[in-house]
């Protein structure tokens, strides 16, 4: 399956409609900055997923002043054709999404399942290695989300138990001990059900990855960092937490750290003890791991969205890059023309 054409209208800076075809192998979409590059390759994103990858309030996708946003992108798959489309409305001050398949109004579960994966790149993508915990938690729960209803489900519902018991926690003073008691048990309960199930999953995704550790002479690992959430922990932990007002533990403090080894004999940490280059190459060896993770259990080829990154990649990285068009379908964004002649395969070029 590939994605043939975007048509977007009232989307960021697109106030009238613009419509993009796309080559089947790589499309380079080239201008000067702040053109509107980034928002179409935001667009194609957001019509694939149902969000933004840029997005602090939904808001932010609507165009200045307008009261609506569509995005309709069209894929193919042999000669047959689906429509899906992205309708955001903003009325009293709130923001709707929704979603059509074919012109027939859908829920988002739906919605993503006749979608095909996506996989981004992006110039920061480094501080998935070197920044805090949540970004590398953010990027494992986006590519398990994709791929299983049942993870996507259980952390909607551990995230539900956990604000409600953080709530309890903090406000637990007008109530006596039996009654907080009563009160926490059914949240304790979920938490440690279906935190059970967001690391097993995790562990197994984890697994998966590190099964595929070698990439271009180095050799990565992901050391998953788990923070269990057991009744035994809740209990022992519950003077504490009415102290400081919110829970502490369970899988929302998960840590995946990025491992490497290079002619040397053990793994180490990349964020502290990588060159910058190695911090590259292991987050090239995350991305292409994800595009396999994602092609395995969708059972579709991940299309490929690039925002710059040659920017950010030196050119012997920036070929490997290049060879990954070969293989599936790209978009990139780029205000250089030179990054044309580190491509490996036929491309088409829209200029802005």
């Amino acid at each position: 399956m590939v994605i043939e054409s975007l048509t977007l209208s009232g989307f960021r800076n697109y106030t009238k409609q613009k419509k993009i075809e796309f080559s089947a192998l790589c499309t380079i979409i080239v201008g000067p900055n702040a053109v509107g590059k980034t928002n179409l390759l935001e667009a194609l994103y957001a019509a694939l997923t149902g969000n933004g990858f840029r997005e602090k309030k939904v808001d932010e996708l609507i165009g200045w002043e307008l009261t609506d946003a569509k995005i309709k992108v069209v894929l193919q798959e042999k000669k047959e054709l689906t429509q899906l489309e992205l309708h955001l409305q903003r009325k009293n001050e709130v923001i709707s999404k929704f979603f059509f398949i074919n012109g027939l109004r859908k829920m988002l579960s739906e919605y993503r399942a006749r979608s095909i994966p996506v996989v981004l790149f992006q110039p920061n993508d480094l501080t998935i290695i070197t920044g805090t915990p949540d970004k590398r938690r953010t990027l494992i729960d986006i590519i398990l989300c994709r791929t299983s209803q049942h993870y996507s489900h259980a952390k909607t519902q551990y995230e539900r138990a956990l604000y409600k018991r953080n709530k309890l926690l903090e406000f637990w003073r007008h109530k006596s001990k039996l009654e907080l008691d009563a009160l926490l048990t059914p949240w304790d309960s979920l938490l440690v059900s279906t935190g059970a199930v967001l690391q097993t999953v995790r562990t197994e995704l984890v697994n998966t990855f590190n099964s595929h550790p070698e990439f271009d002479g180095m050799s990565f690992q992901i050391n998953y960092v788990m923070n269990s959430v057991t009744h035994d922990l809740l209990l022992q932990s519950r003077e504490h937490e009415l102290r400081i007002g919110r829970t502490c533990n369970g899988p929302q403090l998960d840590d995946f750290i990025l491992l490497a080894k290079h002619d040397n004999p053990s793994y180490r940490e990349l964020a502290r003890f990588g060159a910058r280059s190695e911090q590259r190459m292991g987050m090239l060896w995350l991305k292409i791991n994800e595009m396999r993770y994602l092609e395995k259990e969708v059972g579709n080829k991940p299309i490929l969205l690039m925002d710059d990154i040659f920017s950010e990649l030196d050119y012997e990285n920036s070929e490997k890059i290049g060879m990954l068009t070969k293989s599936y379908q790209t978009v990139i964004t780029t205000s250089h023309k030179d990054v044309i002649s580190q491509l490996k395969s036929p491309f088409d070029v829209i200029e802005l």
